[in-house]
């Protein structure tokens, strides 16, 4: 087991700059596909983060401000009530 646990450390500590920058990829993004970790390791750029769905339609229906309540006419309240 101790064996194990040495060759584990080795290769980290071998390749900790990788280790690093995959930790920071995923701090910025929390989601890597496949092509994004292959980039990463091989010290590539990733692409740019494209909006998010959810943002995007908040910023068209809120005219900007992805916080903002929405302007569906249709949204009820806690107590049911359209528009109250």
């Amino acid at each position: 087991m101790n064996d194990a646990y040495d060759r584990a450390v080795t290769i980290l500590n071998e390749h900790l700059d990788k280790l690093h920058a995959l930790a920071l990829a995923l701090l910025d993004r929390e989601l890597l596909d496949r092509k994004e970790i292959g980039a990463v390791l091989d010290g590539e750029p990733l692409d740019p983060i494209p909006p998010r769905r959810a943002d995007r339609d908040a910023t068209s229906v809120s005219g900007g401000d992805p916080r903002a309540p929405s302007a569906d006419p249709g949204r009820t309240c806690s107590r049911g009530r359209p528009g109250a």
